[in-house]
């Protein structure tokens, strides 16, 4: 379950969230289950506060269509 919910997480506080419900121990062992990319991103969005985006669809932008 806390796998799955790592995996969903798109920003930094969902995975506080995740850690004040479950506590650090449980999202912890959680965590030496995800595949390297997904803790690459993970630690990315961590470092720069920012957000992943999930899935490799392309989709048009229109605000960067001319």
């Amino acid at each position: 379950m806390l796998v799955n919910a790592l995996m969903r997480a798109s920003r930094k506080g969902d995975v506080k969230a995740l850690i004040e419900a479950h506590g650090y121990e449980q999202v912890s062992q959680a965590w030496n289950h995800l595949d390297g990319l997904t803790r690459s991103s993970l630690n990315l969005m961590k470092a720069f506060d920012g957000a992943v985006i999930h899935g490799s669809e392309c989709e048009s932008d229109p605000d960067r269509e001319q």
